[in-house]
């Protein structure tokens, strides 16, 4: 006969391994979920627009907004929008109809615009602002989606990062919203149909970043369209006449070093090409999602101008699992790594990125539209809009502090997203895509993580905003509120303070000329990779004995995060020498310091 206690011990074996395994396995929210799950969360969204207070403000905006495209229509004869399908601003071309009224119900500054694009059609469009905040403030370009995507979808961000500091500039792309149809002349189909022919995305997004940094002293004159034509009299010719604006009306608060893009689908192709084309521009954040435009062939979407585009400024991915929601029926996709094969493209060139997937988000997670059949997540606007403004502060506004914000964990354990998804959910990032960062902080120091949902050391877990930040009540709150840029509760400085790091900078030399050149251009540039600005960059460059280049002292003035300046040297033989010459630059400004040599032959 057994002794009782292992005759015990036998009987609660079965439970012993229950509770082994149960202690094995994965922390709840950390297994793959099923496609039933990620189906349902396309179903928050929608619970939130169709409720009755909803429903009756969007009927009552789609009436006000029909009557005043109808209006606009009827009073500018030169215009052709009507046939679009979200001409009119109805229904689901509404956006969310909470952020209406934004300098009305004294939020912000909003301003309405139009101008002429380089293909001759008119850009209907809004200028984004606060009364109160800095001075000088850096700028933002949102470009929105293709198939009849006007901006209202997208005023989310506008509102938010306005809210944080930003001029914030929307647009209807041309064939899109109230933007004309056709273009002028000989342009009339140039672009056209935006969907097939993709210029609307990427010579908008360019365009409409020209008007951004309008002036009166620089008032806006579009490029020549790719038929070589410029549109600059139809320009002035609207703007004599009332029905165009001459110049960004809020022209004093941009600060033209500060530049970022933001785009959405087709747009996300246009900011991804031109964030990385047009030196003006600091930073990107694609929302579904980022490409790479250095690739042979590009694997942007159509519509960018030249070859293959150098990768040269950080860039963020924000991704979904699916377009609409129903395709997660299908089951996981087979490579995990896809969606975010282009940020690693961005890791091996050197520039700091990431890539971010929405759990069961969908393609309308970026635009907001209040329609049953486009189905999206409650958080993962609000995830959206807080990667955004961490990107942009870090690498545009160059906020040392954004790093807590950018490399926090708190998405793993989000307690909204916990209370609404029916299988407990909390942790809004993909388990069917990878997420990952690649960024350098502002000490210096680097962060790489390839599996943010799962997590890594040097996340942040206290990152000094509330546990239900989300970007609504930051785009209704009033114009002034205090410390809204992060939404928290108290002032952003209760914060521990993160001390300010010295510019990164690098130095680059090019050489121009053959060698039996009686002349031999040098080119500096100077290249600021670090987070804090430099706010005076002097350049020092000198020649070997051989070449007949005195000392040059250059002030080349403020280089921001992300940002190049460069000066041209030339450098000439001494009669009777040859051989080669040792070429040197030095920059230095607030702290930093960097050299760069080269040898060239002179003849």
């Amino acid at each position: 006969m057994k002794p009782p206690h292992r005759a015990r011990l036998i009987a609660a074996l079965p439970a012993l391994v229950l509770a082994a395994v149960l202690a094995l396995a994965p922390a709840a929210g950390a297994a793959p979920s099923t496609p039933q799950q990620l189906l349902a969360k396309g179903d928050e969204r929608p619970a939130e627009y169709s409720a009755l207070g909803y429903t009756s403000t969007l009927v009552t905006t789609s009436v006000v907004n029909a009557v005043s495209a109808l209006a606009t229509q009827a009073t500018d004869p030169d215009r052709f929008f009507l046939a679009g399908l979200c001409a009119t601003g109805v229904s689901a071309c509404a956006g969310d109809v909470r952020l209406d009224g934004f300098e009305e119900r004294g939020r912000g500054l909003s301003r309405p615009v139009r101008f002429t694009a380089r293909n001759g059609s008119t850009i209907s469009a809004h200028v984004w602002a606060t009364s109160s905040g800095p001075a000088r403030r850096p700028l933002v370009v949102i470009t929105s989606g293709s198939i009849q995507a006007p901006e209202q979808p997208y005023w989310w961000a506008a509102q938010t990062l306005a809210k944080a500091g930003y001029v914030v500039v929307t647009s209807d792309p041309a064939g899109q919203g109230q933007s004309d149809l056709l273009g002028a002349g000989a342009d009339a189909l140039e672009g056209v149909h935006p969907q097939v022919a993709g210029n609307t995305f990427y010579d908008g997004t360019q365009d409409a970043l020209d008007f951004a940094l309008s002036s009166p002293s620089a008032p806006y004159c579009p490029r020549p369209s790719r038929g070589g034509t410029r549109h600059c009299d139809k320009q002035q010719a609207r703007v004599d006449g009332g029905r165009a604006s001459a110049f960004n009306p809020l022209w004093r608060l941009v600060d033209p070093d500060r530049v970022g893009l933001a785009g959405h689908s087709y747009g996300a192709s246009g900011v991804s090409w031109v964030g990385q084309q047009d030196p003006r521009v600091d930073a990107v954040v694609a929302w579904d999602r980022l490409c790479d435009p250095s690739s042979v062939p590009a694997s942007c979407s159509r519509g960018g101008q030249g070859g293959p585009v150098a990768l040269r400024v950080p860039a963020l991915s924000i991704s979904a699992d699916s377009f609409l929601g129903v395709e997660v029926l299908q089951g996981p996709p087979s490579d995990p790594a896809a969606k975010a094969a282009p940020s690693r493209r961005y890791s091996a060139a050197g520039i700091d990125t990431g890539s971010i997937g929405i759990r069961g988000g969908t393609h309308f997670e970026f635009s907001y539209i209040p329609l049953q059949a486009f189905r999206a997540t409650r958080r993962g606007i609000d995830l959206a809009a807080w990667y955004t403004l961490a990107w942009l502060d870090k690498y545009v506004k160059g906020d040392p502090t954004a790093d807590r914000r950018l490399l926090s964990d708190r998405w793993r354990r989000d307690r909204i997203d916990a209370s609404l998804d029916p299988s407990g959910g909390g942790n809004l990032l993909s388990d069917w895509s990878t997420s990952r960062l690649d960024v350098r902080r502002a000490d210096g120091s680097r962060f790489r993580c390839e599996d943010l949902r799962a997590g890594c050391d040097g996340q942040v877990t206290d990152d000094g905003q509330r546990a239900d930040w989300g970007f609504l009540p930051i785009a209704t709150a009033k114009d002034g509120t205090p410390a809204i840029v992060g939404g928290q509760d108290g002032p952003a400085a209760a914060a521990p303070p993160v001390p300010a790091a010295a510019p990164r900078l690098r130095v680059r030399l090019r050489i121009g000329g053959r060698p039996t050149d009686r002349a031999r251009r040098v080119r500096v540039i100077v290249r600021n990779a670090g987070s804090a600005v430099a706010g005076r960059v002097v350049l020092r460059a000198a020649a070997g004995a051989r070449g007949r280049l005195s000392r040059t002292r250059v002030v080349l003035g403020r280089v921001a995060p992300g940002r190049s300046r460069s000066a041209t040297l030339v450098l000439r033989r001494r009669t009777g020498t040859r051989g080669p010459v040792t070429v040197t630059a030095q920059a230095s400004g607030d702290g930093a310091q960097r050299t760069a040599r080269r040898t060239v032959a002179v003849r």
